[in-house]
């Protein structure tokens, strides 16, 4: 169950990012680090 809700998480994050514009490094840097401290847990 909460492998689902990490990639829910996950997916979220990357659809804000690509929303809010690749441009922005630092939106793209939380996006993938949340998206690898979701794997680690």
């Amino acid at each position: 169950m909460f492998s689902i809700i990490h990639a829910a998480i996950a997916v979220s994050a990357t659809y804000l990012t690509f929303r809010i514009g690749t441009d922005n490094p630092v939106v793209l840097g939380l996006a993938i680090f949340g998206s690898q401290f979701s794997d680690l847990n």
